[in-house]
């Protein structure tokens, strides 16, 4: 954050200049002058620390260089996520819809889980908040949709209801059920 000086006043060199200057008020201008003067000093404080949130809404104005590399930091490793996702989806769907490993079986010899118990858990652990939730039904939407064209596969898009891989509902032209 950048603390921006009010010109029209004085800034003290250091503490005992700002000291000397409270101290040359009459004893009730003083009391004053030190409670303002040790108001602004604890707002600066907190300023600095990052312990108060301005007014300012705008991230242009209150985000640090640091602040601005972490949350790039957060957006690589977001995307690389969301990315391995994608992949693990198209992965197992393929393979949940006999492109690569039968739907009847397991993904390998030693695993007992099928595709579709996978696809599930998966789905059922992003549905704890609704942007989460509209990133999953996303993914699963744009790769189940692809991997029925590869596959010529005449079926809409998948989602997850009640612990089940089921195909999404169309909805209509204003948005409601068809």
């Amino acid at each position: 954050m950048n603390i921006k000086p009010v010109n029209i006043f004085v800034t003290p060199e250091n503490m005992k200049d700002l000291e000397d200057r409270l101290n040359s008020f009459s004893d009730s201008e003083k009391s004053v002058a030190w409670m303002g003067a040790m108001m602004a000093w604890n707002l600066a404080c907190k300023l600095v620390d990052g312990a108060v949130d301005t007014e300012e809404t705008d991230p242009m104005t209150t985000l640090t260089i640091k602040q601005a590399k972490k949350l790039g930091q957060d957006l690589v490793s977001g995307t690389a996520v969301k990315a391995k996702v994608n992949t693990t989806v198209q992965t197992l769907y393929t393979a949940h819809c006999g492109g690569d490993i039968k739907a009847d079986k397991p993904l390998d010899s030693k695993s007992l889980i099928l595709p579709e118990t996978l696809l599930v858990a998966l789905w059922e652990q992003c549905v704890t908040d609704k942007p989460t939730l509209a990133v999953i039904r996303s993914i699963f939407n744009r790769v189940t949709k692809a991997v029925h064209k590869e596959l010529d596969i005449d079926k809409p898009a998948m989602c997850v209801k009640n612990g089940q891989l089921v195909e999404v509902q169309k909805r209509g032209r204003k948005g409601g059920v068809a």
